[in-house]
């Protein structure tokens, strides 16, 4: 299998944080990363072992089906194993649909189409990750489907209503991050990043704002 950047990590998690999505979808979820850390940061971290009847729900769509493994059992609900071309359609909305380092994986027009289908059916915001200006190769360990079949960049992205963000990964290849916002909460958190200095007050002027608060207050 061959490995994700963490560089993207924490700047998706803040975002789906604001979100506080109850059910997610993995598409092309490959070892369980993102199932994993959603249930960790937003499930309090409690393995579905030990309790079952979350009221977070994460679901699971891997082509591979030697990837998934023990890993799924605690963390996503119900796993889906096939082409996710096929398998999305089929499922209907949720509030956050992730597909993290997949869409580079399908012929350009293929993956345009899947992405179309993942952005009508994400009821709150569709989260891309993918490598931009990544090369093509071949499949590795065997697996068909880790072989890249398209080349993205930010630019195909440019002129729709999605938030694009690159992080530095390789020497010539970043960690790219797209997002579709799809309910009003999800545009207003898109629309301040978008804006350095209304992500600053966002951030920071509650809590300086606290900090004066006591001040002002007599000591007791």
């Amino acid at each position: 299998m061959a490995y994700s950047p963490f560089q993207d990590t924490v700047f998706i998690l803040d975002f789906i944080n604001n979100l506080n999505p109850r059910s997610i979808l993995d598409v092309g979820s490959g070892f369980g990363r993102w199932g994993f850390l959603c249930r960790c940061h937003f499930a309090g971290g409690i393995s579905l072992a030990v309790k079952p009847d979350q009221a977070l729900r994460i679901d699971a769509v891997e082509a591979f089906g030697p990837n998934v493994s023990a890993v799924y059992a605690a963390v996503y609900n119900r796993t889906f194993t096939g082409d996710a071309r096929e398998v999305v359609p089929r499922l209907g909305a949720y509030d956050v649909i992730i597909c993290s380092h997949m869409i580079e994986h399908l012929e350009k027009a293929e993956g345009r189409a899947l992405i179309e289908t993942m952005r009508q059916q994400a009821r709150m915001a569709l989260i891309l990750g993918l490598p931009f200006n990544d090369p093509l190769r071949e499949p590795i360990e065997g697996n068909e489907y880790e072989a890249h079949r398209s080349v993205w960049t930010a630019a195909d992205f440019e002129g729709q209503s999605a938030l694009v963000r690159s992080f530095r990964f390789l020497k010539r290849t970043d960690a790219g991050v797209v997002i579709y916002p799809r309910d009003d909460n999800a545009r207003w958190h898109v629309k301040t990043l978008r804006n350095p200095l209304r992500a600053l007050a966002v951030r920071h002027c509650p809590r300086l704002l606290r900090g004066l608060r006591r001040l002002a207050l007599p000591p007791t």
